[in-house]
């Protein structure tokens, strides 16, 4: 569950046997679907998902998307940079296809009711990965991983010069080998993803989407009382010195306003206060910094702080 939207897992129809559909219930929109491997040819844009177990591929019918061709343009550009400099071809997934999807219920297994047209994008398996909101981070060993993770995606966005604009723990899958004790991530869904050309915009509007990230992922772990005093300094490192969260006297911690901000549109109820809003409808996700708060100074600190990240992460315990 992330931001009132449940999210359900289901297999998909017989004919792609070796996919996974996710979907989200509440609009009936598919969120993804994973490959179990790399496809030997491109998508057939002339069918409509249909599944090639020779050939391991799944082809969508197109129509047309400037959203879908977008998003492919991003995802690519993210893939190729993750893969040609930093060497690494788990952090973001490849490209199958994408295309448009006329009857989306039937991929998830239901009766169709009424056609309407839902972008798909296909994207390389990630053997073993989950959703990061749903992996309790309660072991040391782990931060120290997931941070210094962090630290890559961010690297990621700014070597490939692309700003997210939806980095939450939703779109963050993790694969923990909790024998060995070693975490990675991928990074999925640059459907809001820009490309930014100038340097200042390209760190500072990155250093929001990492401090969303942050405050998303505090809020999920704080119960754990092993890592209660990695993440206040994880806090404090990107805070940048603002305050960013603080521990109330139910014994949770919410957002300080004054600094940080809901990424969308209000919805709280009459006479809901911002903190309850934030438990019960945003659930620790979507929140983004104010911008306002470094107007007229220096916005291009980002790398100093993935630097400080970087070092805090490797003085965590390993095991």
């Amino acid at each position: 569950m992330a931001n009132g939207v449940v999210l359900y897992r289901a297999k998909s129809s017989p004919f792609v046997k070796d996919y996974d559909v996710f979907v989200d219930m509440r609009c009936e929109r598919i969120q993804g679907m994973w490959a179990s491997k790399p496809p030997l040819v491109n998508v057939d844009n002339d069918d409509v998902l249909t599944h090639d177990r020779d050939l391991n591929t799944v082809s969508v019918r197109s129509e047309g998307s400037s959203t879908a061709a977008r998003e492919c343009l991003m995802l690519a550009k993210a893939n190729d940079y993750a893969r040609k400099v930093m060497g690494r071809v788990d952090l973001v997934p490849r490209i199958i296809g994408s295309g448009v999807y006329n009857y989306v219920e039937r991929v998830a297994c239901g009766s169709p009711r009424s056609p309407g047209r839902q972008h798909v994008l296909l994207t390389e398996y990630m053997k073993n990965s989950v959703v990061s909101y749903c992996v309790a981070m309660k072991e040391p060993w782990m931060w120290r991983h997931l941070l210094l993770e962090l630290v890559q995606c961010m690297m990621l966005f700014i070597g490939s010069k692309l700003v997210h604009n939806d980095f939450y723990a939703r779109n963050l899958l993790v694969c923990v080998d909790f024998k060995t004790k070693r975490l990675r991530c991928t990074v999925i869904d640059f459907e809001k993803a820009v490309v930014e050309k100038n340097e200042t915009a390209l760190l500072f509007n990155n250093y929001s989407c990492l401090v969303g990230m942050v405050v998303n992922l505090v809020y999920r772990n704080w119960q754990y009382e092993a890592v209660q005093e990695i993440l206040c300094s994880v806090l404090r490192i990107v805070g940048h010195g603002l305050l960013l969260m603080y521990e109330t006297e139910r014994g949770d911690v919410v957002p300080n306003w004054t600094y940080l901000k809901e990424w969308g549109v209000d919805t709280r109820k009459k006479g809901q206060s911002m903190d309850d809003y934030f438990r019960v409808k945003m659930q620790g996700t979507n929140i983004t910094l104010r911008r306002q708060v470094f107007v007229g100074a220096n916005q291009t600190f980002l790398i100093q702080v993935l630097t400080q990240l970087h070092h805090y992460a490797c003085s965590l315990p390993c095991y």
